[in-house]
């Protein structure tokens, strides 16, 4: 491999932080840029250098480690996957919240591989992350009572996604899984997702809303914020972004966890009207339009037949063939195969669907407590 033309002042800064002559190679003239560079997670961030001045315009970020090479912004911060990790765990603590990573599923997707630092699941080209959390002492919700079965457990807790590159935003959303299968749901939201702190709009009332409980369930956040007011204001002023200094970033990251966290439980109240609620073929129908051909054919409890009409143009007809399966057992089958199958060629495709079955089952709008649409 051709040795790196860096400065040796460059190369000192590298050696330093760890990083090895292999590890270095590059067959151009950079500089390094000090802020995107992580010895402890082999990542480093470097600028090109044309006639003696650095081109922004040129910033590539490598991940020896996890193999990601890519060119990001030159104002970009990048956040690596394991540092955000850490800061999750840290202000969960904070938060009396012993948050556990939520494992036991295989994917098979080619999309997928487990990271070399901590076993979390990022993209075969180390881009992205998708890792969830659960609450170790969250109880959940118990749907075998209602469906008159074995036990049936729903779990709450959090999504967070990352790129190394800003691809797509760093994000934490609801997450939903089911223990006896560890089928998992993503309720990504991207009105919620996409929230800039606002103090009016539906999104705004939500998020308000949701803030509020969540101060109010949280005996840590009361001792932090002695008037709830207090805790809204500095929420909305808080938001974790890529263009922002990693030390500012903490304390929005906590707060947005426990608004999520909220989110979360208020969905499991969802998943017991799914399992009270019969299918009905206008639902369905609707259902099964929204979701991709190679995805339908794999449901069981209903039947699909994809039906050509004329040159061009297809038609799904559902056929509801058991009347006692329920919204829950439909919902259960998409998850299954997108938690345990191969149906997305890319983790954003894999986060695409679960949108499309959070707004089509309704989530935020099922239980005795409405919730806003998002």
């Amino acid at each position: 491999m051709t040795s790196i033309q860096l400065p040796e002042s460059e190369i000192e800064k590298l050696q330093k932080l760890g990083f090895t002559t292999e590890e270095m190679s590059e067959p151009s003239s950079w500089q390094i840029v000090d802020h995107n560079t992580f010895g402890q997670y082999k990542i480093f961030t470097k600028q090109l250098v044309e006639n003696g001045k650095p081109m922004g315009s040129v910033t590539i970020v490598k991940d020896v480690l996890n193999g990601f090479y890519g060119r990001v912004s030159e104002n970009y911060q990048v956040v690596p996957h394991p540092y955000l990790q850490d800061l999750v765990r840290t202000v969960s603590t904070d938060l009396d919240i012993d948050l556990k990573m939520a494992k036991g599923t295989e994917r098979m997707g080619s999309w997928y591989k487990e990271s070399n630092i901590d076993g979390s699941p990022i993209s075969k080209d180390g881009r992205y992350m998708c890792v969830s959390y659960i609450p170790a002492n969250d109880i959940g919700v118990d749907i075998g009572e209602i469906i008159g079965g074995r036990k049936d457990t729903i779990n709450a807790g959090i999504t967070v996604r990352n790129t190394l590159d800003g691809t797509t935003s760093l994000s934490i959303s609801p997450f939903t899984r089911r223990a006896i299968c560890q089928n998992q749901m993503h309720h990504i939201m991207t009105t919620v997702a996409g929230w800039k702190g606002n103090f009016t709009g539906k999104i705004a009332d939500l998020i308000k809303r949701k803030a509020l409980e969540a101060w109010e369930h949280s005996a840590i956040l009361q001792k932090k914020f002695q008037e709830k007011k207090d805790f809204l204001g500095k929420l909305y002023k808080g938001r974790f972004i890529h263009t922002k200094n990693l030390a500012e970033q903490e304390e929005a990251l906590a707060h947005t966890i426990a608004v999520q966290l909220q989110l979360a439980q208020d969905f499991l109240h969802d998943y017991e009207e799914l399992a009270r609620t019969k299918l009905l073929m206008t639902k369905v129908q609707d259902i099964v339009d929204s979701m991709p051909v190679g995805l339908n054919d794999q449901i069981q409890c209903i039947d699909v037949e994809r039906k050509k009409i004329k040159k061009g143009l297809h038609v799904n007809v559902v056929t509801i063939t058991d009347k006692n399966k329920t919204q829950y057992d439909l919902l259960n089958d998409y998850t299954d195969i997108l938690t345990h199958g191969s149906t997305s060629s890319t983790m954003n495709a894999q986060m695409t669907k679960m949108k499309k079955l959070h707004d089509k089952f309704n989530f935020g709008n099922l239980s005795a407590t409405p919730e806003l649409t998002v």
